[in-house]
């Protein structure tokens, strides 16, 4: 039996962005566990680990990561079908629409731009909660 609500893996370069989003979830909900990486193949990698457990509920990925792109990361789990039913959301820096629509294309349920703001963040955060059912 979990002893958490929720799992999420959270995947990005930047520490701040890591500390910053995992500070903002768990305001949201408490309950929740986050396990971090801090690249696009540690994501990949991690995700092989847990194919014999529960896979997250819900994967997060920067767009713009050392080794694998979100992009290439969302490609390498979608040959899974283990993953191809687990929620991914992208969130980024970049306002490129091209970005959005290919994350999209390649299974991602949203794709935000990072806030610049704390209350920026909290409310992306409950957008998160609220277009991921489960949550």
């Amino acid at each position: 039996m979990r002893r958490y609500s929720k799992f999420i893996l959270l995947a990005d370069d930047d520490p701040d962005d890591l500390e910053l989003m995992e500070t903002a979830l768990l305001d949201h909900d408490p309950t929740v566990k986050i396990d971090s990486v801090g690249d696009g193949l540690q994501a990949v990698n991690y995700l092989l680990e847990f194919l014999d457990q529960t896979p997250p509920d819900l994967i997060i990925l920067d767009y713009r990561m050392p080794f694998l792109t979100a992009p290439e990361v969302l490609e390498k789990i979608n040959d899974n079908p283990y993953y191809a039913s687990t929620p991914k959301i992208v969130w980024s820096t970049s306002t490129n629409e091209t970005h959005r629509v290919e994350c999209l294309r390649l299974g991602a349920i949203a794709y935000f731009v990072k806030p610049t703001t704390i209350k920026g963040l909290q409310e992306m955060v409950a957008k998160i909660f609220n277009i991921f059912s489960p949550l």
